[in-house]
């Protein structure tokens, strides 16, 4: 998805930074997203009889990261567990071409839920330090992505450290368009943000994960 950095769950993966605000020149021209933007509430498992789901969780197994496992729709039905061996994956519902993160609506599912228990969770392991990366989708130049999923990974360390998380523990990289989580049709599923347990003294990774 290569938004206009393009780079919606999350992983929960924001309000424009003031490093987005002090770029010197525009973005170069791009184009536009093939498909609207997807909300969470749009992006629910239907209740067919053709949708398998073998946990139980509401999210089908053709979809389920975790398909013997119950976990949101937001973390592609694994549990919520970012201090796990596992990376965690978490869908978060940027805008195209944004940063902010999602705004509150009645009757529409937000992130909060979901990045709450990531807090939580980091909270009540001392010894858990996880990297947050943002991920962009396709639209628009390599260099403009990776800006934009940075400060996507930005935001949600901010929705986080408001929740009591102090900042060192929770480092942030941008990962841009790389790593496409999906097809290219399908590019909102590529907004999104990656938690990683950080090993002592290691640093946020630059691979895709597995």
């Amino acid at each position: 998805m290569r938004h206009a950095s393009k780079n919606s769950i999350v992983v929960f993966a924001v309000v424009v930074t003031a490093a987005g605000a002090g770029c010197a020149s525009a973005p170069p021209p791009r184009r536009t997203e093939a498909t609207p933007p997807v909300t969470v509430a749009a992006m629910a498992p239907k209740a067919l009889p053709s949708c398998p789901d073998g946990d139980r969780d509401g999210v089908c197994d053709a979809d389920d990261r975790c398909p013997t496992k119950v976990g949101p729709q937001a973390a592609f039905g694994c549990p919520i567990n970012p201090c796990g061996d596992s990376p965690l994956l978490v869908l978060v519902q940027f805008m195209y071409d944004s940063s902010a993160m999602p705004a509150q609506k009645s009757g529409v599912q937000t992130m909060d839920p979901v990045l709450n228990t990531v807090a939580k969770a980091i909270a009540q392991d001392s010894s858990c330090r996880v990297c947050v990366l943002g991920y962009a989708s396709e639209e628009g130049s390599v260099e403009y992505n990776e800006d934009l999923s940075r400060k996507r990974a930005k935001a949600v360390q901010d929705y986080l450290t408001s929740r009591g998380l102090p900042t060192m523990r929770l480092p942030t990289t941008g990962m841009g368009e790389r790593c496409q989580l999906v097809p290219e049709n399908t590019r909102e599923l590529n907004r999104r943000v990656e938690f990683r347990r950080l090993q002592e003294g290691e640093s946020c990774p630059t691979e895709c994960s597995s």
